[in-house]
C-alpha cells in the first residue's frame, strides 16, 4: 500500500520549517512594544540578517520561478541580461546607499516622502506602495499554492487558501507576539 501523499518526506520537511519558521518569528517578536521595535528592533543587525533581508526581498518566489522557466526556455540569451539585475543592486548599494542617512529611522518611504514634500505625496505614495504590496503578496500566495499543491497533492483553490492562512498566521501572530 503507498504512504499517504501528506505523509511524503517533502511535506514532513515543509511542515518542520514552516513550524521552525513560526517558533522563530514569535521567539524574536515578543521583544517588540511598538510599531518602531517591530519594524527596526534596536538596530543592532548583523551584515548576515541585513544581507538575508534583501536578498529575500531582491529574489521573491515568484522572480525565482520566473527566473527558472525562462532560464530553461531561452538559456544563456536569458540569464546574460539577468546579471544586469545584480549590477543594479550592487550599483544601488554602494552609490545610492551611502546617501540614505537622512531617512534612517524612517518606518516608510512614505514618511520620507511626507518629510520631504507634506502631505499629498505621502498619500500617493502609500497609495502606490500597498498596490505593489497587494499584487506582491497574490504572487506568493500563488507560487506557495503551487508548492503546497505539489507536496500534498491539494487543489488550486484549496492550496491557494491554505497558503493564504499559513502566511496570515504567521503574520498575525508575529506580530501580536509582543
Amino acid at each position: 500500500m503507498p504512504a499517504m501523499p501528506f505523509l511524503s518526506l517533502d511535506a514532513v520537511l515543509f511542515i518542520i520549517y514552516l513550524i521552525i519558521n513560526l517558533v522563530v518569528g514569535l521567539w524574536h517578536s515578543r521583544k517588540a512594544t511598538n510599531l518602531q521595535d517591530y519594524a527596526l528592533g534596536n538596530r543592532n543587525f548583523s551584515t548576515l540578517a541585513l544581507t538575508a533581508t534583501i536578498v529575500a526581498t531582491w529574489g521573491s518566489g515568484n522572480m525565482f520561478l520566473i527566473v527558472i522557466i525562462n532560464t530553461y526556455n531561452q538559456g544563456l540569451s536569458f540569464i546574460i541580461p539577468q546579471i544586469s539585475n545584480f549590477l543594479t543592486l550592487l550599483i544601488v548599494g554602494r552609490v545610492l546607499g551611502l546617501r540614505m542617512g537622512e531617512f534612517l529611522g524612517k518606518l516608510s518611504l512614505a514618511e520620507a516622502m511626507d518629510d520631504l514634500y507634506g502631505k499629498v505625496p505621502r498619500l500617493i505614495s502609500t497609495l502606490c506602495s500597498l498596490i505593489k504590496c497587494i499584487g506582491g503578496v497574490a504572487m506568493q500566495f500563488s507560487v506557495s499554492a503551487q508548492v503546497l499543491a505539489a507536496i500534498f497533492c491539494l487543489e488550486g483553490t484549496w492550496a491557494t487558501i491554505t497558503a493564504a492562512l499559513i502566511v496570515i498566521a504567521y503574520s498575525s501572530l508575529g506580530a501580536c507576539g509582543q
